[in-house]
């Protein structure tokens, strides 16, 4: 047994989520030795061999979580990457006296608006928005705005239900907001003024009232209409004084919505104007930005330094320069999957580290408009974040996958 495991013995985390975006902690809380309670809305085959015991529920059901965990007696709660089990986790440690955000801070950072409202409060940049709850305001609030803006759910990630569109089109903003609404749960819409310019994000980890900025990473999307992120790279290429903005916007954001202990990922826009906050997580970045390319480009763990920070123990990781990394998502057409080539020939391409790819034949590729559509990725390293984006690009489009129209 090593100094993790002997640390960890005993002890009891609830894992909220055992999807793929979620592997990192599964595999963290083993290494540190914990009894993992999984707790998700199904069961998934690969987390469940990680796990001591499973549940299957809506991890909206808070009473229900607070119920296991009880009687689990848990040590600590933790989730990954995903907004929806945000809320909960925070019910959870207030309601058991545990390490982790409150409530209130949990609502701020998962309704977009009241998001909006508390960062322009605290002074923090943001785009111009408008909430929209009925369709029957959408006109007159597209009238407040002119030119590009953003249609998105006040409740969802991942890109899931974001469109740009122009604010005069009344027929595409009608599509936008249905498109929105589907995503969001009928819930309120948010129509935000569209910020032109590089996008990037921001991983925090909050300790002691202490924010450190851990990461800047900056982002390869799909572009207009939908933005879905299809590239990641660390560090950030963008030039010192932009990244010293960047750390204060992002650190003064994580204040303004009360977080004091725990990950965030902060996503900003940096627009004529300066930067400007899109999106906070209140929890680590997804896209395999914490689990991989974190720990590679800084030589902090951060998967690892946020469980710790949720069992009680003091972290203030200090990164390190180590060298670039880079990952690209696969963006196959969409079609129904008829052959996958050149997987081991993308493993063997200079740089690659690694290559993951989730899709088979036969199975349905959708259009990639949002995260969920990803079918795999290339990550690679090297001294420098441009060379490894091109090394993690050169594996990538050594792979062929061959789609046909239904």
């Amino acid at each position: 047994m090593d100094a993790n495991e002997a640390a960890g013995r005993g002890r009891t985390v609830l894992m909220l989520g055992g999807g793929r975006n979620q592997w990192a902690g599964l595999a963290a809380a083993r290494r540190l030795g914990l009894r993992i309670v999984l707790a998700d809305n199904v069961e998934h085959p690969y987390a469940a061999r990680l796990a001591d015991a499973i549940h299957v529920l809506d991890l909206g059901d808070a009473a229900e979580c607070l119920r296991i965990a009880r009687e689990a007696a848990v040590d600590g709660v933790f989730s990954m990457a995903a907004d929806y089990p945000v809320p909960t986790w925070a019910a959870l440690c207030d309601a058991l006296g545990l390490p982790g955000i409150t409530p209130a801070a949990a609502h701020l950072a998962t309704d977009k608006a009241a998001m909006r409202g508390a960062l322009a409060a605290a002074g923090v940049p943001v785009p111009r928005w408008t909430p929209v709850s009925e369709p029957s305001r959408l006109t007159g609030a597209a009238a407040g705005h002119s030119g590009a803006i953003v249609v998105k759910p006040a409740r969802s990630s991942g890109s899931r239900g974001v469109t740009r569109v122009d604010a005069g089109d009344r027929r595409a903003l009608e599509r936008a907001y249905a498109r929105a609404r589907s995503a969001g749960g009928a819930g309120t819409v948010l129509l935000e003024k569209y910020v032109e310019g590089p996008e990037v994000s921001v991983e925090t980890l909050t300790c002691c009232g202490e924010t450190r900025v851990i990461a800047v990473t900056d982002k390869t999307t799909t572009g207009a209409p939908y933005f879905v992120e299809v590239g990641h790279a660390q560090p950030s290429a963008l030039p010192d004084r932009v990244q010293d903005d960047l750390r204060a916007v992002a650190v003064a954001a994580v204040a303004a919505l009360g977080i004091d202990t725990g990950p965030c990922h902060v996503e900003i826009r940096i627009g004529p104007g300066g930067p400007a906050v899109i999106e906070l997580g209140a929890r680590l970045g997804g896209g395999f930005i914490a689990a991989e390319l974190v720990p590679r480009s800084t030589g902090v763990d951060l998967v690892e330094a946020s469980l710790r920070l949720a069992l009680g123990e003091t972290v203030q990781p200090k990164p390190t320069a180590r060298g670039g990394a880079a990952l690209r998502f696969l963006e196959p057409e969409p079609g129904v999957l008829r052959a996958i080539t050149g997987v081991d020939e993308a493993r063997k391409a200079p740089g690659v580290v690694d290559v993951q790819v989730w899709c088979e034949v036969g199975q349905r590729i959708a259009e990639l408009t949002d995260a969920t559509a990803r079918v795999g990725y290339v990550l690679a390293e090297a001294d420098d974040a441009p060379t490894a984006a091109r090394l993690a690009a050169n594996g990538r489009d050594r792979i062929g996958i061959e789609t046909r129209r239904a």
